[in-house]
């Protein structure tokens, strides 16, 4: 993807996180070390929201945010059941959980949640 979008030689990527809170804490270490503020989010749309708050939670300041569009306009076809419905719920159920999830833990706060 970085080649794809032409960043620049600077950029530096976190690989060493296994879920979305790790990233975050890894970056904001990595965003301290370098000087940095600001960072480009990049992720899917539907995990767009978990990422922002977790991030903000950091303290690291998402200068952009672009989301990988995994799927098309949502029509009254898609929440009929279908392996296509279930995929778009499947994951919107996901990134609820997980929001839940990091609220409960205390990853989060509501302050974060744009």
């Amino acid at each position: 993807m970085m080649r794809q979008m032409s960043f620049p030689a600077t950029t530096i990527l976190e690989t060493d996180s296994l879920n979305t809170y790790q990233n975050a804490v890894n970056t904001a270490i990595l965003v301290r070390n370098s000087g940095w503020r600001r960072v480009l989010l990049v992720t899917s749309e539907t995990h767009l929201l978990r990422s922002y708050a977790v991030f903000s939670a950091e303290n690291v300041e998402v200068a952009g945010m672009l989301a990988a569009n995994n799927t098309t306009e949502i029509s009254i076809s898609d929440v009929v059941p279908s392996m296509t419905a279930f995929g778009i719920w499947r994951q919107s159920l996901k990134e609820y959980i997980g929001i839940c999830w990091y609220l409960l833990n205390g990853n989060i706060s509501f302050a974060d949640l744009p």
